[in-house]
C-alpha cells in the first residue's frame, strides 16, 4: 500500500537546488505539478484536471512547461493521456514542497474525485482510496478503504500485503470516537485480519489467537451471532493449529451448537468442517466420515465460494473432499479413498483458488504416500512445488519438498532425499503450519529411515514425535508409529525381538480401536513376518488371514494387499 514517502537518499543541496528549479516555474505549472505530487508517481489528465477544475486548454499549456523543464514526461495511457514524474526525487520535493495542511485538503480532496469518477468502479482504485483517505484524514473512510484494500489482497493470496492493509486500518481505528460504530468497523477488521495472519505465520499465532479472542468479546457486545461464530471458528483454528486437540473439539461442539440455533447453512457448513478436522485428529473415523458426508451435503460451490476468505484460507467443499480420502484409505477403501481424491483436486481447479488447490494436492501427496507408491507421489509432490514457487505457497512447498524427498529414498540418492525431507520440515516450521500436520512429517522422515538403514534417527524421530502427540492429544498417527518403531528396532538390533512384537501389537491394537483396517493390515503384516520368522507362523497365518479377507472392494491392488497376500502364500506354502 502507499505509505509516507521515503526519504530518498540525496544530499540537501541537491534537493534545495531541485526545489529552486520549482520555484523558477510559473505560477501555475508550479501548482500544478504540486497537485500532480500528491495524486501521485502517474497521473491521469483527467483526474488532474478534475483535481485543480480545470479545463484541458488551461492545463496542457502547463503541462507542456512540465515536460520541457523535465519534470513530467506523457506517457502512452490508455485509454487517456497520463503522466509520470521522469524522477523519484522530483515527485518527493514537489510534494514536500506543500504545507502538510495543504497537502492534506488536497488529499482529501483527490479522494472525493475518485469517489465521483469512479463510483460505478470502486473496486478497482480501493488500494489508492485506502491512500488518499489516510492521508486526507478522512479516517471514517481511510477505515472503510483500508479493509476493502486488504480484503482484494487477501482474495489474490497477497497475503502480507492484506496484514498491512488490515493492521494500518486498526491504527486508524483508534482515532474514531468510541462507540458501537468504532467497534463494528474494529470487529469487521479484526475476522480480515485474522485469517491473513494465519496465512502468514501460522495457524497457531499468537497475533491470530488475541485478534480472535478481541473479535469475539466484540461480537457479542454488539449481539452479532454471525460475528461471534467466525471469531469462534478462529479459535477453533488456533488451538488445531498449536496442536490443542482436545480443546479444538470442544470448541468445535459449541460451533455445531450455535450453528444448530442460527439456523444457518454456511454456518453449520463450517460448523462440520471444524467437526471433520478434529475428529480425524483424534482418530475417530467414524465420526469424520459423518461429518464430512454432512459437508458434502450442505456444500454449494457457487453460494459458498467466499468462505475460504473468512475461514481457514481453503474451500470447505475440497477439503471435507479431501479429508474423506484419507479417511476412506484408513477405513479400509482405497477406491473410494482415491474417487473422493479426485472429486477434491477436481472441484479445487473449478474453485480456482490457489491454496486450495495447493491444499488438495499435499493431501493427494498423502494418499500417495499411504499407498507406497513413489513414482505417483514423486510426480504429485513436484506439481504441489511448482504450484506453490508459482503462488509464492511456501508452507505448501515444503510439504511438496517432504513428500518429493520420501519419492527418492529408493533411488541411489537416498542421501540427499532424506535431507530434502528435513528442508522440508526446517521450511514447515520457518512457515509456522506445522500442526496439526506435522506428525504426519515425522512419519514420511522415519519412514525414510527405515528405508535407507538409518534406524537410530528414525527411532529418535518416532520417539520425539510420540512425546509430542501425548502432550497434543493427537491420535490418528500412532498405530503407524508404533509399527515403525518395531521395524526400527529390528533393523537396529537382533537383540530387540521382545519390545519390536510389543510394538507391532499396540500398533494392532491401536488401529482395531480406531476401525483404521488399513493401519492394522500393516502393522499385522509386520506382525506375522516377525511370527513367521520366529516358528509361529500359523499364528501370524490365522491373524493377517482374517484381516486381509475383509478387504472385499474390488477392485484393489495396494502394496500393503500385495505384500500381506505375498506373505499369506509364503505362510501356507511352508504349512503344506
Amino acid at each position: 500500500m502507499n505509505r509516507e514517502l521515503p526519504a530518498i537518499g540525496v544530499s540537501p543541496t541537491v534537493q534545495a537546488m531541485l526545489a529552486a528549479r520549482i520555484d523558477r516555474l510559473s505560477a501555475g505549472a508550479k501548482g500544478l505539478l504540486q497537485v500532480a505530487a500528491v495524486i501521485g508517481k502517474r497521473v491521469m489528465l483527467s483526474l488532474l484536471q478534475a483535481t485543480v477544475e480545470s479545463t484541458e486548454d488551461d492545463v496542457i499549456p502547463h503541462l507542456m512547461e512540465l515536460q520541457a523543464a523535465e519534470f513530467l514526461h506523457e506517457g502512452t495511457g490508455v485509454p487517456e493521456a497520463e503522466y509520470t514524474f521522469k524522477h523519484a526525487l522530483t515527485h518527493e520535493v514537489a510534494y514536500n514542497s506543500l504545507p502538510v495542511d495543504n497537502r492534506r485538503l488536497l488529499h482529501a480532496r483527490i479522494l472525493g474525485v475518485l469517489e465521483r469518477v469512479h463510483r460505478e468502479r470502486l473496486a478497482e482504485q480501493m488500494e489508492v482510496l485506502a491512500h488518499h483517505a489516510v492521508r486526507g484524514e478522512a479516517w471514517e473512510k481511510a477505515v472503510i478503504y483500508l479493509r476493502e484494500a486488504g480484503l482484494k489482497a487477501f482474495m489474490r493470496s497477497a497475503n502480507v500485503e492484506a496484514v498491512a492493509y488490515f493492521t494500518r486500518g486498526l491504527d486508524v481505528i483508534r482515532i474514531l470516537d468510541e462507540g458501537a460504530a468504532r467497534d463494528r468497523h474494529e470487529l469487521r477488521l479484526l475476522l480480515a485480519v485474522g485469517p491473513a495472519i494465519q496465512a502468514t505465520k501460522g495457524l497457531g499465532a499468537p497475533e491470530a489467537e488475541r485478534v480472535f479472542a478481541r473479535a469475539q468479546e466484540l461480537s457479542e457486545r454488539l449481539d452479532e451471532p454471525s460475528a461471534a461464530f467466525q471469531a469462534l471458528w478462529g479459535q477453533w483454528m488456533v488451538s488445531a493449529g498449536l496442536g490443542r486437540i482436545e480443546p479444538a473439539r470442544q470448541i468445535g461442539r459449541e460451533l455445531l451448537s450455535v450453528a444448530e440455533r442460527a439456523n444457518d447453512r454456511a454456518l453449520e457448513l463450517e460448523a462440520h468442517h471444524a467437526m471433520w478436522a478434529t475428529s480425524f485428529w483424534l482418530g475417530e473415523l467414524n465420526a469424520v466420515r459423518q461429518h464430512a458426508e454432512r459437508g458434502m451435503v450442505l456444500y454449494d460451490p457457487d453460494q459458498h465460494r467466499s468462505l475460504a476468505f473468512l475461514y481457514g484460507g481453503h474451500d470447505p467443499g475440497v477439503c471435507c473432499r479431501w479429508f474423506a480420502a484419507w479417511n476412506f484409505w484408513l477405513l479400509g477403501y482405497p477406491v473410494r479413498a482415491h474417487n473422493a481424491c479426485d472429486a477434491a483436486i477436481a472441484l479445487a481447479e473449478r474453485v480456482a483458488h490457489p491454496p486450495t488447490i495447493a491444499i488438495a494436492l499435499a493431501w493427494a501427496c498423502g494418499l500417495h504416500y499411504f499407498e507406497r507408491d513413489a513414482p505417483a507421489t514423486g510426480r504429485c509432490a513436484q506439481r504441489l512445488i511448482d504450484l506453490s514457487k508459482e503462488q509464492h505457497l511456501p508452507a505448501w512447498g515444503a510439504a511438496g519438498r517432504i513428500f518429493h524427498g520420501w519419492a527418492l529414498t529408493e533411488a541411489r540418492t537416498g542421501a540427499a532425499a532424506i535431507q530434502e525431507i528435513r528442508d522440508g520440515l526446517a521450511e514447515a516450521q520457518a512457515a509456522g503450519t506445522l500442526m496439526p500436520i506435522a506428525p504426519l512429517y515425522k512419519l514420511v522422515l522415519a519412514d525414510a529411515c527405515l528405508r535407507r538403514g538409518r534406524a537410530d534417527e528414525g527411532l529418535r524421530v518416532v520417539d520425539e514425535t510420540l512425546a509430542g502427540m501425548a502432550v497434543t492429544g493427537e491420535r490418528v498417527w500412532h498405530s503407524e508409529f508404533h509399527r515403525l518403531r518395531g521395524e526400527l528396532l529390528l533393523a537396529r538390533s537382533s537383540w530387540n525381538q521382545e519390545a519390536a512384537e510389543a510394538c507391532f501389537c499396540q500398533a494392532i491394537e491401536i488401529a482395531h480401536a480406531q476401525a483404521a483396517r488399513a493401519w492394522e493390515l500393516r502393522a499385522a503384516t509386520s506382525m506375522a513376518l516377525f511370527l513367521a520368522r520366529h516358528n509361529r507362523a500359523d499364528e501370524g497365518r490365522r491373524m493377517l488371514g482374517e484381516l486381509y479377507s475383509s478387504f472385499a472392494e474390488s477392485p484393489v491392488d495396494t502394496a500393503d494387499l500385495r505384500d500381506a497376500k505375498r506373505l499369506l502364500d509364503e505362510v501356507l506354502i511352508q504349512k503344506t
